[in-house]
């Protein structure tokens, strides 16, 4: 992730902490899949091979995501928007830890659920890989390798094709997403919560010919290190199988207004169902699905204002 930022030209960007979260679920029974796993190493590892990705500086923060986000929320002059893009995971440990930093955020963007109607992406062929479980564990103890013939189908007996009616972000924590959303019941503030659902970008397929145009702009902007790596991106995203514009809208919805300081919201889930413009897309993109495919060890926190100035599409691509 470290080495994804410093593509970027603005100090801010290039110096945002980076630091390693939990990486198994508080669920204990669901993991991330693990053929998305090992794609993401060897997208990474080619990016380093050929160069498009170079050696990063910064160091890794040695606080853990959660500490990490509880430090930012506890020490920030203003309360702090967050925006999720993967499980809520560290979110939930950091107010486990402190329950009482629920009321300095000022509002939170959760990429997760079919809350609205939206469709199930849950399938019983994520659930194993090589012949051995992965995705989803036979008993709590959080072991997922199990031999194929000690292995029930689906998930646990389950045919989440048929009958998943989920989403892989809730899927893959369902406790973090209950405790984010029981924190925020019961919260002073009660900071609203939008939710990116499956729902959302269901009619909003990324292509190449998208990876294309945004790559080629880029490069005319002269940006050639991000020009390479969203080329470089686009095979390996669209590849992976259901490839959606998910993050690129969280992104574009965390422009929200937000009040510097929250009172006293009503506590609800807004489903976001806009399609943002391409360019807009692109910009967002490049930056939070990196976040997504690393969110087992990583965490995606930062200011509010440090959120509105990376997901301002113009700015970040150098448009007047």
């Amino acid at each position: 992730m470290q080495r994804v930022l410093q593509l970027f030209d603005d100090k801010k960007i290039k110096e945002a902490p980076v630091s390693f979260g939990k990486p198994t679920s508080l669920s204990h029974v669901s993991a991330f899949p693990l053929e998305w796993r090992i794609g993401i190493d060897e997208f990474f590892q080619e990016c380093i091979d050929n160069g498009t990705l170079s050696e990063a500086n910064a160091l890794l923060s040695h606080h853990e995501s959660s500490d990490l986000m509880a430090k930012v929320l506890r020490e920030s002059d203003t309360a702090v928007a967050i925006a999720v893009t993967a499980p809520a995971t560290n979110l939930a440990l950091a107010l486990q830890k402190e329950p009482d930093l629920i009321d300095r955020i000022s509002a939170l963007f959760l990429m997760g659920s079919n809350y609205g109607g939206g469709p199930n992406n849950v399938y019983s062929w994520q659930m194993t890989y090589g012949g051995v479980t992965s995705s989803c564990a036979e008993d709590a103890t959080g072991h997922y390798f199990i031999p194929e013939v000690l292995r029930r189908d689906g998930c646990r007996g389950n045919s989440m094709s048929d009958s998943g009616d989920t989403e892989w972000n809730v899927f893959l924590d369902v406790v973090a997403w209950h405790y984010v959303t029981r924190y925020v019941a019961e919260s002073v503030t009660k900071p609203p919560i939008y939710a990116i659902t499956s729902g959302a970008t269901e009619a909003m397929n990324a292509t190449l010919a998208d990876f294309d145009v945004g790559s080629k702009y880029l490069s005319s902007q002269g940006m050639e290190a991000m020009s390479a790596f969203t080329k470089s991106l686009g095979p390996a995203f669209v590849g992976a199988g259901e490839a959606k514009w998910w993050d690129a809208q969280l992104g574009m919805s965390t422009n929200i207004p937000v009040p510097p300081r929250p009172r006293f919201f009503s506590s609800c889930i807004h489903p976001i169902l806009t399609k943002p413009p391409l360019h807009l897309a692109l910009a967002a993109s490049l930056f939070h699905q990196l976040l997504q495919w690393q969110i087992s060890s990583m965490v995606t926190l930062v200011t509010t204002k440090l959120i509105r100035f990376v997901l301002n599409g113009r700015r970040l691509m150098g448009l007047k």
